[in-house]
């Protein structure tokens, strides 16, 4: 199975455009326009974004991290790195600009398949 790309994407939204007719609402197209861009090209989050408990990915370390605590008055966070070899440690953390990422994770399959 072949793996989708943004130009993927973007002909199949083309061509719904162009042969879906008049009943699709102009919307619609924008909705799905911004949803590629998301996807393809993410953005980083903003301080005001985060949250406790929450998992980010970290591009200055290069690993998934989970906000365990959040102050708000200093722009500093407890995090922890349990996927990496930090034995699940935690640490201080200042926000830093352009730093965490959203973490999507698909679910694979549907509520009745056993995964092993």
């Amino acid at each position: 199975m072949k793996i989708i790309n943004k130009d993927d994407c973007l002909q199949a939204l083309n061509a719904i455009k162009m042969y879906g007719g008049i009943n699709i609402p102009l919307s619609a197209f924008d909705t799905f326009d911004r949803l590629i861009e998301e996807h393809f090209s993410p953005q980083s989050l903003k301080f005001e974004e985060l949250h406790e408990n929450m998992w980010v990915y970290d591009v200055k370390n290069k690993c998934c991290i989970y906000i365990e605590e959040f102050t708000v008055d200093n722009q500093m966070m407890i995090i922890r790195y349990p996927m990496s070899n930090r034995d699940s440690n935690c640490e201080w953390c200042n926000f830093e600009e352009n730093r965490f990422y959203p973490i999507i994770i698909p679910i694979i399959g549907d509520n009745n398949e056993k995964h092993i």
